[in-house]
């Protein structure tokens, strides 16, 4: 007969002596643990006094992160997202002191390599890979999906279909860990480090390190404007200093993008409002003249994000932004008739559709040079005027109806004519005369084309 190592520990115990008795009890009181029956079995006759101390998370996160006191890097970025963490580990159910601790170690190992920058959005990815380990490691390919895996499988799956399925396996993981994952290639690099204990630094480092864009000056000043709690409520002096911040920056020569230049013109209104300061005329005219440039060369920074953003602030922004969007839009159409006159030239059929696949690449590729172009290269290479064509037909007739396309009719009408010249073209040979009646065929008789006929 074998005694469990309770058991032992029991009888090998001197019945005077107290005893203490620590233990993970629902670890013990699982049903595949072989002390479950010996625990509820000796529990009530032996234990006089029983003390369950929960996991304390937050006193333990400080107590890990401590060790790192010294490592300024390392400490400020974990005290800083110390309340994602804790979220994910709330969120995925799991309070397990060694997961957090191991999470942390791994998080600190990252961050000790200078050149890397951890995103915080995937602090939660690498908990859900911890708390997966700490049980069992499944397949990586398990989990190189996105957020929206659960969404496509919904569709793709039949509740039928076999419990061991790999999509049913990612749907439960999904659930699981609310979506706590990124299908990226850094999930192979922690996959590694929890198996094998090593990364593959190089790959982790151009998956993990966005590309951090500088700053310029200005919008630091614009930043740390709208980090200023009491903004709304500073002082004559204080807001002084705002407006010749700002003013100096815009009287500079150093370029400032529209989006920008509109928080400026919302920041400087509120600042003269509420202060007994006035705005130098220069300033504002200095403004109207950087918006009326940014528009020539096409700059669109100010999205409908921004505006939406700003948009209860809309009448202060409005007046400086007449004719604004229509110039912009049609700099930055003007911008990409050289580089399709390129793709054709050079017969690149694919980065010809990547251009016409958005609004402004499509009106771009109808432009006067581009079809002048498409006609210069019609005996060189024919086939890739036929496919341009065709492309052109069928993305204009996407937007048939709406308003991102302008008279959609009269631009079909004009590529039928188009067509139709070009068969009188004296070089063109029989084969290239019936390519081209199909592709006349395949355009839509449309406006003044069905009157005629």
């Amino acid at each position: 007969y074998q005694r469990t190592e309770i058991e032992l520990n029991l009888c090998t115990t001197n019945p005077e002596d107290p005893l203490l008795l620590i233990m993970n009890e629902d670890a013990l009181l699982k049903d595949d643990n072989p002390n479950k029956g010996t625990l509820l079995k000796y529990k009530e006759r032996v234990v006089d006094y029983h003390l369950k101390v929960d996991s304390d998370l937050i006193s333990s996160f400080d107590l890990f992160s401590n060790q790192y006191v010294k490592k300024i890097k390392i400490y400020d970025y974990l005290k800083s997202n110390k309340l994602l963490i804790l979220r994910s580990f709330e969120t995925c159910g799991c309070s397990n002191l060694r997961t957090l601790k191991k999470s942390i170690e791994t998080i600190a190992e990252v961050l000790s390599r200078e050149e890397i920058s951890l995103d915080p959005k995937l602090l939660p990815s690498i908990i859900a890979l911890k708390i997966e380990a700490s049980k069992e490691l499944q397949d990586p390919d398990l989990y190189n999906f996105d957020e929206t895996f659960l969404l496509m499988s919904e569709k793709l799956l039949n509740d039928e279909e076999a419990e061991e399925s790999i999509n049913i396996k990612k749907k439960k993981f999904l659930r699981l860990y609310f979506g706590n994952l990124e299908g990226y290639k850094f999930v192979r690099a922690f996959y590694d480090e929890i198996k094998n204990g090593y990364f593959d630094w190089s790959a982790l480092k151009n998956e993990i390190s966005p590309d951090v864009q500088q700053q310029d000056s200005f919008t630091i000043a614009l930043w740390e404007a709208a980090q200023t709690r009491e903004w709304w409520y500073l002082s004559d002096v204080e807001y002084t200093k705002w407006i010749n911040i700002i003013s100096e920056h815009i009287l500079s020569d150093q370029p400032i993008n529209t989006a920008n230049l509109v928080t400026a013109i919302v920041y400087l209104n509120h600042a003269v409002d509420r202060s007994c300061v006035k705005l130098d005329p220069e300033v504002d005219n200095r403004i109207k003249a950087r918006i009326s440039d940014n528009a020539r060369s096409g700059d669109e920074s100010f999205d409908k994000d921004s505006r939406r953003y700003l948009s209860g602030q809309s009448k202060i922004w409005e007046p400086y932004m007449e004719s604004y969007d229509e110039t912009a839009k049609a700099a930055s159409i003007s911008a990409l008739v050289p580089k399709i006159v390129a793709v054709i030239r050079d017969g690149n059929i694919g980065s010809f559709i990547e251009y016409i696949n958005t609004p402004k690449g499509l009106l771009a590729a109808l432009s006067e040079e581009n079809m002048s172009t498409l006609h210069e290269i019609y005996l060189l290479n024919p086939m890739f005027f036929d496919d341009a064509l065709i492309l052109i037909k069928d993305n204009l007739l996407s937007y048939r109806g709406g308003r991102m396309i302008p008279e959609v009719e009269e631009k079909l009408s004009k590529i039928r004519s188009y067509v139709i010249n070009l068969l009188g073209h004296p070089a063109i040979d029989n084969a290239g005369r019936h390519r081209l009646e199909i592709l006349l065929r395949e355009l839509p008789e449309v406006g003044a084309d069905r009157k005629e006929i």
